[in-house]
């Protein structure tokens, strides 16, 4: 039904806008419509589609919906006939004639809405599918690239906003202004270069615009700018995202000349989906399928092992165990909250050892260590769970610390006990230190001292096992920071298994209408928020929405006119 909806739809607004359109049509014909209808619902190129269709995985829920196109596309190939009798039920008044086969595909597409200030437009506008560019270079040119802007070599980033078909130049973390904004429209150039400078390479990019802007009138072509002539926009540095993302720029401005206009339109309608094929289309069948189990088991844990079991044939504990390990490790992307509820399981016990075993504690002292295992999962449940974990940890500390042991440390464990009893030690010392002192902050209770942490460790651990030096390294490392247990993913959200919910653009309006500008990533339940100063891997700041409601701001609210007026 949704499907008959969207056709149904997308034959209105074709029939309003092209009069043509509006007759008897061969069956070639009518699936010609019907095919631009799915291109454009999957924002993709004709080969793409193609690709898409071919590749499909039966087994994954993932690509569940282009086999119901399939399926769709089989169903009218067959029942045209059906088809036509049906939009004569919804009340179009079909014409005799049929047109030539030798026409135009031009009038297939979607014509966008003609307004006063687009009077002057060439008739080339038809909203169609670029062929010129992939959704992974929209991607790159909305996302941008940092370096330093003009002869000031002032930090910037540089993005194309598809939103208002403008590009972009703007300092770290701030919005852009409209002086700092050029319409795709007025672009005349974009030059790329590469310098080696000292062994190094230098990219630079160059945008010219024509003088003055003319912001909505007929768009112009590439010319190359006069000897004399200077960008309006110049960015430079050493990152090859920039030169990336100046090589999609060109691309964007030649399928803009090359195949009119109407492409830009139509990315800036689509733009969603093109975030969406990006990430899709980049990923391989079997990736994709490890992306399921990943959802799977963050909205489920128990679901989430059943789906490794039936998909990925993880059959036993130990293969269970290796699979969480590896994709914690290496690529993230399982919610920390649902891993640390999942190992709070008495029957989780041997998935726990082959996870915790896994991971690889050699050359790192004991604090490094509870930090990287810490940094996995969130630790749930009493007191109990934690010391299970940490027996656990101690076992695999001491196995791989045996292998490597040096003989010139001062340590010297006799079993994972001493490693479990100073485990303990270290996890109430951190407490003390930064949870419990936060709590208690208006008491005034005073926190643990070197000596008196010493001494409790004392009674459980000899000082040949662990000297007083070691000790007091490790509760100066722990005063200066604390040993986290919200773990953050530690990899960029391009290499996640995940398919993010949404993604983009976000403009924070803070206290006194100061404005900062954030990539948000809406995904597993929490909005990252990306700086430009922090970069793709750690985010500015998290936003958990288990729990939270959102509501429209009120006309009449002072916080509603404070951000329109910012």
């Amino acid at each position: 039904m949704a499907a008959l909806c969207k056709l149904h739809k997308e034959w209105r607004e074709l029939c309003d806008r092209d009069p043509k359109a509006n007759i008897s049509m061969s069956f070639n014909r009518v699936y010609e419509y019907v095919g631009v209808a799915v291109e454009s619902a999957l924002a993709t190129k004709h080969s793409d589609r193609l690709r898409v269709l071919k590749e499909v995985n039966a087994r994954s829920s993932v690509t569940s919906g282009h086999n119901l196109l399939v399926r769709a596309e089989s169903r009218v190939l067959v029942g045209m006939v059906r088809l036509e009798h049906l939009f004569l039920c919804l009340g179009y008044k079909l014409k005799s004639g049929r047109p030539s086969l030798q026409e135009s595909e031009e009038d297939c597409y979607v014509q966008p809405p003609r307004t006063s200030s687009s009077s002057s437009v060439e008739s080339d506008v038809s909203m169609a599918v670029p062929e010129l560019i992939d959704s992974a270079e929209v991607y790159r040119l909305y996302r941008g690239a940092c370096g330093a802007e003009g002869d000031i070599q002032e930090r910037c980033r540089i993005w194309v906003d598809f939103t208002r078909l403008q590009i972009a130049v703007a300092e770290y973390n701030t919005p852009a202004s409209p002086t700092n904004c050029i319409s795709l429209l007025d672009i005349t150039w974009c030059h790329c270069d590469a310098l080696d400078q000292d062994s190094s390479w230098l990219y630079r990019i160059d945008v010219f615009s024509r003088n003055p802007p003319k912001g909505g009138a007929s768009p112009t072509r590439q010319t190359r700018p006069e000897p004399m002539q200077k960008p309006r926009i110049s960015v430079a540095g050493s990152s090859t995202t920039l030169q990336e993302f100046g090589l999609a720029l060109q691309k964007l401005l030649k399928s803009r000349d090359n195949e009119g206009h109407g492409r830009l339109y139509f990315i800036q309608k689509r733009l969603f989906q093109y975030l969406w094929r990006s990430v899709q289309l980049s990923v391989s069948e079997d990736r994709l399928v490890e992306a399921q189990a990943v959802l799977a088991f963050n909205l489920n844990p128990k679901e989430g092992i059943a789906y490794l079991k039936r998909k990925l044939k993880k059959d036993t504990d130990d293969e269970i165990g290796e699979w969480l390990s590896q994709v914690c490790t290496e690529r993230g992307g399982l919610d920390p909250t649902m891993l640390g509820d999942y190992f709070s399981r008495r029957d989780t016990l041997q998935i726990f050892w082959s996870f915790v075993s896994r991971i690889d504690f050699s050359k790192q002292d004991l604090v490094s260590a509870l930090r990287q295992l810490f940094d996995t999962f969130k630790p749930g449940g009493e007191g109990q769970v934690i010391t299970r974990i940490l027996e656990y940890f101690a076992e695999s500390y001491f196995l791989q610390w045996q292998k490597q042991a040096d003989s010139a440390s001062s340590l010297n464990y006799k079993s994972s006990d001493t490693v479990f009893q100073v485990a303990v030690s270290l996890i109430m010392l951190n407490t003390g230190l930064h949870v419990a002192s936060k709590k208690l902050k208006k008491a005034n209770t005073a926190a643990m001292t070197l000596e008196e942490y010493i001494s409790n460790t004392r009674r459980l651990v000899s000082e040949e096992e662990v000297p007083n030096e070691a000790l007091r390294t490790w509760f100066e490392d722990i005063s200066c920071t604390e040993i986290s247990v919200e773990p953050m993913p530690r990899t960029p959200f391009s290499k996640l298994p995940v398919q993010p919910n949404i993604e983009g653009w976000l403009i924070a309006v803070m206290e006194g209408a100061r404005r900062l500008r954030f990539w948000a990533v809406l995904v597993l339940q929490r909005i990252y928020l990306f700086s430009d100063s922090q970069g793709d891997v750690d985010p500015e700041d998290v936003i958990d929405l288990k729990d939270v409601a959102v509501a429209a701001l009120a006309e009449a609210s002072p916080h509603l006119r404070r951000a329109l007026k910012s």
